[in-house]
């Protein structure tokens, strides 16, 4: 009954299961969290060290820091369908 209905059903796969998808079936969401945290340790510590000689200055590292937290979760959430290179507004490229 298995092998009957085996024959029968399409064997294509859908073009989102031919997609460059490395980031689902590897641990990069492991070394997203790690990285993540690691970022959020130092900044804190880094703030509390640097505000003892300069305020403002440790207030400017925590703003960049908190900066980079929000590029790299942009960065874990990005799901491109191409890639895109531009050399300047008139020589665009893209790759499917």
């Amino acid at each position: 009954m298995g092998a009957g209905w085996r024959c029968c059903r399409s064997t294509r796969s859908s073009p989102r299961d031919r997609a460059f998808t490395y980031h689902r079936k590897s641990l990069y969401p492991a070394l997203f969290l790690v990285v993540l945290l690691l970022i959020i340790v130092e900044t804190l510590a880094l703030h509390l060290l640097i505000q003892r000689w300069s305020p403002g200055i440790a207030w400017l590292l925590t703003g960049l820091s908190l900066y980079s937290i929000f590029w790299i979760i942009g960065d874990f959430n990005d799901d491109v369908d191409a890639f895109r290179a531009e050399l300047g507004r008139r020589h665009p490229a893209e790759h499917p």
